[in-house]
């Protein structure tokens, strides 16, 4: 009975791992555990770097595009800024000519395509003292009805007759001698121009346009009418 105690002991303590290889197999353990800590750190910082360096490459391109849109944005300032600013226009409106009263002889006349044109020469016409005055001073004398006309410009205007205009001649239908009685008609613009072209014959045979002188209505070159004034 002792003999089977005392084999069954010495077996157990024959199994018993000896404290050094439990010592080992923890120190193995714990290096295992740190290198598989080692490792996986390490792959984190891989990882991690490999991210990083993805950020900074995009933030790379983020920030080239940011230059050239600057570049961009600073080339529109300085033309903005260079660019003169037009200034403001202001519509003009023409003012529609003046209708003024002319005293003029009439030089000649033409007609081209129904277009009717006068070639005036402006007088002055003058009555009571300043007729007086300005006959003393350049000679002659004071004419019909106190009158004087007084011729100190040569120029010549050439001036569209309407063929609405009103155009009164005196003599125009008188027979007889010229000058026998003063009677006014009214003639066509076109017959007027005729009779100054000598083209035409007056009804009476008398009238031409020699030294007359003339009453006109002109808005700008537009003659709306001419009366022929008495005594010249």
């Amino acid at each position: 009975m002792s003999d089977l105690s005392q084999s069954d002991d010495s077996r157990r303590v024959g199994r018993t791992a000896p404290l050094w290889a439990v010592i080992v197999i923890g120190i193995a353990a714990l290096l295992v555990g740190l290198l598989g800590g080692a490792l996986l750190l390490q792959a984190l910082q891989a990882g991690t770097s490999a991210k990083l360096a993805e950020v900074e490459s995009q933030n790379a391109t983020l920030t080239a595009r940011v230059d050239a849109l600057t570049a961009s944005l600073t080339v529109a300032a300085s033309q903005v800024a260079t660019t003169p600013t037009p200034a403001a226009s202001v519509a003009v409106v023409p003012k529609p000519p003046a209708t003024v009263k002319v005293y003029t002889y009439i030089k000649s006349a033409s007609v081209s395509g129904g277009t009717l044109t006068i070639v005036a020469d402006y007088v002055q016409y003058l009555t009571g003292s300043a007729a007086t005055h300005a006959a003393a001073v350049h000679g002659g004398s004071v004419g019909y009805g106190g009158s004087y006309v007084l011729n100190e410009s040569s120029t010549l205007r050439h001036l569209h007759l309407l063929s609405s205009a009103k155009v009164l001649l005196i003599e125009w239908f008188e027979t007889g001698t010229a000058g026998s009685s003063i009677k006014t008609g009214q003639v066509t613009s076109k017959d007027f121009v005729d009779a100054v072209r000598g083209v035409l014959t007056s009804p009476s045979g008398v009238w031409s346009p020699a030294h007359h002188v003339f009453a006109m209505t002109v808005t700008g070159d537009d003659v709306s009418r001419i009366e022929q004034l008495p005594g010249y």
